[in-house]
């Protein structure tokens, strides 16, 4: 997994999404609830990717993520140690990600 691309600066306040695999994010020319991002594949039999929110973020952030990603919210654990869980997190900028 690769470092953050964000169009945020340091310290704005934005969140960072950060992905498994080329390409990987939510496409804004799929309808919302279409199930077109953060799927592994459409019908019966896929698992849905997990998303780790780092940090804290807004409810209603938390609950749109829910609708297309299986989500944990933890602060706490040791990055390090559950992060392999995990197809994307959500950070801000007081985490730092590198490869």
């Amino acid at each position: 997994m690769s470092g953050v691309d964000s169009s945020e600066p340091p310290g704005s306040g934005g969140a960072g999404f950060a992905g498994a695999g080329a390409g990987f994010g939510v496409d804004s020319s799929e309808p919302p609830g279409s199930g077109g991002a953060g799927f592994a594949g459409a019908g019966a039999g896929f698992t849905r990717l997990r998303v780790l929110v780092r940090e804290p973020i807004a409810e209603a952030g938390i609950e749109l993520l829910r609708r297309d990603f299986d989500v944990d919210v933890d602060p706490a654990s040791d990055l390090a140690a559950v992060i392999g869980r995990y197809d994307g997190i959500v950070i801000r900028s007081a985490t730092r990600l590198t490869a």
